[in-house]
């Protein structure tokens, strides 16, 4: 039996503008250069020190509740940018909520940017706020496809439909005069049981023509069961997923299932290099973990998540168990990074999260976060220093 369904697309941070920042960051007192394997285009990075880079004990500025906005608080912060002036754009979208929300650097509401609608400059389902190159802001509408950027004023300064039917879209590089993407575009039908799916890199032509396809590689797997004459998906955290993010030295992609790091070239998506992060092997909890699928690992996968912060350098986040969710589909808790420089041949360090943070954005300077009201679930986004 086959069985058609539609999955909306994942979330997924994308980086813009990845100028270098002012001064001497704290986090680029990293360990020494990797040496490379015996194995040809590894960088063997698996006992590479991981000096501690440590946050502030407290926030620098922290703010659930924001006077003198449409509403008096967030919804659900979803994605979110700290500009050079140390002003915030958030993306709060919950249910019928989906708004981009300018706050000062102090944490009060100052305006929004767009609405919904179908105009210029409105969206339907916007699925993240990057910073630009420019010191405004874009966001990718998943729903209609189309790029487009705000000055913090609230000016729209383009609205662009990238890629007829472009759908799925999990990383995002608006560097380039043609903007390139990660998407997964699912198959239409497809038998019960594990499907693995096809994640495509693709260049984002202008107007209404076809996507650019330039390499394709596994996507996300998920699973099919029947149940009840319906139809019930799972993906599995224990499957492998779309790890993707763009830096200057090219795509780079993971599985979560194992250590390994995989840099494309942004150009055709040759594979240019491969980086091994660990070769710790921790069975799976078979006990500990509810409904296994009969073809879960025998391995622990140890990779939860995939970025690029504000300087081009990579950020790998550790699973963790048991996995823990901010409510209202603000995402999943990863705690503990690895972070590499931009080249992936140099560990920087290793930063652990205070509890119950996700991470939104990273730069040279910090980390802005969202967490959740422990009494009422309200998002409450903070902006954490390094500590000196």
């Amino acid at each position: 039996m086959r069985a058609r369904w539609i999955i909306l697309p994942a979330l997924a941070a994308a980086t813009v503008g990845l100028g270098c920042a002012e001064g001497a960051p704290p986090a680029d007192a990293g360990g020494p250069e990797a040496p490379a394997t015996s194995e040809a285009g590894v960088v063997d990075l698996a006992h590479a020190p991981r000096p501690e880079i440590a946050l502030r004990a407290t926030p620098s500025v922290a703010f659930g509740s924001i006077d003198g906005s449409a509403t008096d608080g967030f919804a659900a912060v979803v994605s979110g940018t700290r500009l050079s002036d140390g002003s915030f754009v958030l993306l709060d979208r919950y249910r019928d909520i989906r708004r981009l929300v300018v706050v000062d650097a102090a944490g009060r509401f100052v305006r929004e940017l767009g609405r919904v609608g179908e105009g210029p400059g409105e969206f339907d389902y916007p699925q993240m706020v990057m910073a630009d190159a420019d010191g405004g802001v874009a966001t990718w509408d998943a729903r209609r496809g189309r790029l487009i950027r705000y000055g913090v004023d609230g000016e729209v300064r383009a609205d662009t439909r990238l890629g007829a039917g472009t759908t799925g879209v999990v990383a995002l590089d608006v560097t380039r005069d043609l903007p390139l993407a990660v998407v997964e575009e699912n198959p239409p039908d497809r038998s019960f049981g594990r499907q693995d799916n096809v994640a495509r890199l693709v260049r984002l032509p202008r107007g209404d023509t076809e996507p650019d396809v330039l390499a394709e590689f596994p996507g996300l797997s998920w699973h099919l069961t029947e149940v009840d004459g319906g139809v019930r998906l799972d993906r599995p955290w224990y499957y492998p997923r779309v790890m993707s993010a763009f830096n200057r030295s090219g795509l780079w992609t993971a599985t979560g299932v194992d250590w390994t790091l995989v840099l494309r070239s942004a150009d055709d998506g040759r594979i240019l290099g491969r980086v091994r992060l660990d070769d710790d092997v921790a069975p799976f909890p078979r006990d500990s973990v509810e409904n296994v699928l009969p073809d879960a690992p025998d391995v622990r996968p140890p990779l939860a998540a995939l970025e690029i912060d504000r300087d081009g350098r990579i950020w790998i986040g550790l699973r963790d168990l048991p996995i823990e969710r901010l409510p209202s589909g603000m995402g999943e808790i990863v705690s503990d990074w690895i972070v590499l420089d931009e080249t992936g041949r140099r560990v920087v360090g290793e930063v652990s999260l205070p509890p119950r943070r996700r991470l939104l954005e990273a730069s040279a300077h910090g980390v802005l976060t969202v967490t959740a009201d422990g009494e009422y679930d309200t998002p409450i986004v903070e902006w954490w220093e390094f500590a000196p």
